[in-house]
């Protein structure tokens, strides 16, 4: 009869002192652990929310940029393999940025398939992220994509739309930019679908919350002419304002 053991003699190095270990394992024991150690790496960020419950927010700090949201508009985040939070991910429902409440509104969060009145926002590290001028400059420059300047691929400026600078393509595969400047400044960009392109169109907003925070926010095209609103209300959140 095979052994059902397995007899490792491979020699392990800790460190600097070169510690020898020579040890038998049960495949099912290694298979357990090798799972345990998958679930432990992946529940990090729920075991740090669970923590806050008490207090109804999540607590947490992004590139030395501390935050309190309430846990009814998050979402949850990504660690690195170091235990640093690089990204957040936190939601809302529109036009009155409604945070989850299973009773109330359980259906337009989890059922929808597309966006419906959701907004999604993620924070993001700087170092993950170029800021909205940089990013409006690089995408100004490819020359195959660009609808900035009106200098590629019939890209046009050639009217305001909701208080933004509306830039769009010829091409129907181009989505539109909508773009807000603060003396000259990119502040805030928008890359919106066209009906014609997807059955459900969105944007997507790039936003600078600070020198250390990029925010991403995805959310239907409809609620653009709002867009003020949606920005002031991000910002509300981000800075403890919210409820």
């Amino acid at each position: 009869m095979n052994n059902p053991w397995v007899d490792f003699q491979s020699l392990y190095r800790v460190g600097r002192f070169g510690l020898n270990i020579k040890q038998q394992f049960s495949p099912l024991i290694a298979l357990s652990t090798l799972l345990c150690v998958f679930i432990v790496a992946g529940c990090g960020d729920s075991a740090e929310r669970a923590g806050n419950t008490a207090n109804d927010r999540w607590e947490f700090e992004i590139n030395n940029t501390n935050f309190s949201i309430p846990n009814k508009y998050s979402k949850g985040g990504g660690r690195t393999g170091d235990g640093i939070l690089e990204t957040a991910n936190l939601w809302a429902l529109l036009p009155d940025f409604e945070g989850y409440d299973k009773g109330m509104n359980h259906h337009d969060f989890y059922e929808v398939y597309h966006r419906g009145k959701r907004i999604q926002i993620m924070l993001i590290t700087r170092y993950r992220r170029m800021t909205v001028p940089q990013y409006v400059a690089k995408k100004d420059a490819w020359e195959e994509n660009s609808v900035l300047g009106g200098r590629h691929q019939g890209g046009k400026y050639d009217e305001m739309r909701y208080g933004l600078e509306y830039y769009h393509s010829d091409f129907n595969v181009i989505p539109s930019v909508y773009l807000y400047r603060e003396d000259g400044i990119p502040k805030i960009f928008f890359g919106c679908n066209k009906t014609s392109q997807v059955p459900y169109p969105g944007c997507q907003g790039l936003w600078d919350y600070n020198e250390e925070v990029a925010v991403e926010f995805d959310f239907s095209v409809e609620y653009l002419p709002q867009w003020r609103e949606i920005v002031a209300n991000i910002k509300k959140l981000l800075d403890g304002d919210l409820e």
